[in-house]
């Protein structure tokens, strides 16, 4: 999460010279950011190639438990650059929480009421394995990508995300009204 922080430091370096410092403060104060611990977090860290780096023995909770705690870290570091104040406290800060399982699983019993055809395999490659940087401009794509709900083998389609954003339209308007 510290590269996000350090891209965010930079774009609001940019945002400053393009529109002014009290105006890149007042955008980045007031803006509406969405920030994400999911499945990569689990398969590439707990599960997969990044398992070397954590200490022995370390339990799913624990894991959980790190990935949450990096993530309350993070969300204090951010608010901190956003509103030029050592502390993320006193900032208004709003949480939401969006389900992003339940329109998934919405999907999947009934693709067709949501204008999707293919559920099992992304829309990149084969669809079973491909991920990431391993879909690139060598991999072959499907026709129409709106009539899958992944993208890749992990990564939804915009059809599928913009599913998942109309669903969670209550949690965006407590965070923004």
């Amino acid at each position: 999460m510290s590269t996000q922080l350090q891209y965010f430091k930079e774009y609001k370096a940019r945002l400053a010279s393009t529109i002014g410092q009290e105006g890149a403060d007042n955008l980045t104060t007031n803006a509406v950011f969405f920030v994400n611990c999911a499945v990569n977090d689990f398969v590439n860290t707990f599960y997969g190639p990044g398992r070397i780096t954590l200490p022995a023995g370390t339990t799913i909770g624990q894991y959980e438990d790190f990935v949450l705690q990096q993530l309350l870290q993070f969300i204090q570091v951010q608010a901190a650059l956003r509103t030029q104040q050592n502390s993320a406290a006193n900032i208004g800060l709003k949480l939401a929480y969006f389900d992003t399982y339940t329109p998934m699983v919405n999907i999947r019993r009934n693709p067709a009421a949501f204008g999707i055809d293919v559920t099992n395999r992304g829309c990149c490659g084969t669809g079973l394995l491909e991920q990431g940087p391993l879909c690139n401009s060598l991999s072959a794509l499907c026709a129409n990508r709106s009539e899958y709900e992944f993208f890749d083998s992990v990564h939804p389609t915009q059809t599928t995300a913009s599913i998942i954003l109309n669903a969670n339209v209550a949690a965006i308007n407590s965070i923004t009204s």
